[in-house]
C-alpha cells in the first residue's frame, strides 16, 4: 500500500467528501456548523506557504485521511497556536499507520514554515 501525502488544494475534487467526513466526525453535533461551512473553512487552505494547511493521505488518487494545521479552533485555549486539528483516517483504513504518516507530514510542513511547536 503506497500512501501519498499531498495538499488538499492540489486535489480540489476531494474537498466535498473531506469536508463532509470532518463535519460528521467532529462538528455535526455543534449548532451552526454545516458541511458547507466546513468546506468554506477548508477552502482557505489553498496555499502551501502559510497556516492553515490541509494535508490529505491518498492511495492512488483516492483520499483515505486528512489532518489540518490551523491557527486555533478552541476559544478556551487561544494560547495554543498553531493547532493540529481534525486528524481523521477513514474507518476502513485505520490501523495501517496512515494517521502517523499524516502527523509526521504536518510536523514537517510546520517546520518548513519555521514553526517549531504545534
Amino acid at each position: 500500500m503506497d500512501v501519498k501525502i499531498a495538499h488538499l488544494f492540489e486535489h480540489p475534487e476531494h474537498l466535498p467528501d473531506i469536508a463532509r467526513r470532518i463535519h460528521e466526525e467532529w462538528w455535526a453535533d455543534k449548532s451552526g456548523h454545516t458541511v458547507e461551512t466546513m468546506a468554506a473553512r477548508l477552502t482557505t487552505t489553498q496555499q502551501h506557504d502559510a497556516v492553515p494547511l490541509s494535508p490529505v493521505a491518498l492511495i492512488g488518487e483516492i483520499p483515505v485521511g486528512t489532518v489540518n494545521l490551523v491557527e486555533n479552533d478552541n476559544d478556551e485555549r487561544r494560547d495554543l497556536s498553531p493547532w493540529l486539528a481534525a486528524l481523521l483516517v477513514w474507518p476502513e483504513r485505520r490501523g495501517l499507520g496512515i494517521g502517523s504518516q499524516l502527523v509526521r507530514a504536518l510536523v514537517a510542513e510546520a517546520a518548513r514554515l519555521g514553526i517549531g511547536r504545534i
